[in-house]
């Protein structure tokens, strides 16, 4: 029994490892759909047509469309 003890102890630590893992994979999925960096061009724009770099979305790319269709 000692043998059989042991072998579910060590799956519940596994069990344990791979839900940390999951999550952490689930948290960073989320912040790479949405990340942003800013956009040059949209700022020029903005700041040509309404003096304000900042006034066509943020003067930021938006998300990745793959990435958002890959569910990543």
């Amino acid at each position: 029994m000692k043998v059989i003890e042991d072998l579910y102890d060590q799956i519940d630590k596994l069990n344990s490892v791979l839900d940390s893992f999951m999550f952490a994979q689930i948290e960073f999925n989320t912040q790479t759909i949405f990340h942003q960096h800013p956009d040059i061009a949209l700022m020029g724009v903005g700041l040509a047509a309404a003096s304000n770099p900042l006034a066509i979305a943020g003067g930021k790319t938006g998300p990745s469309g793959d990435l958002l269709a890959a569910g990543t």
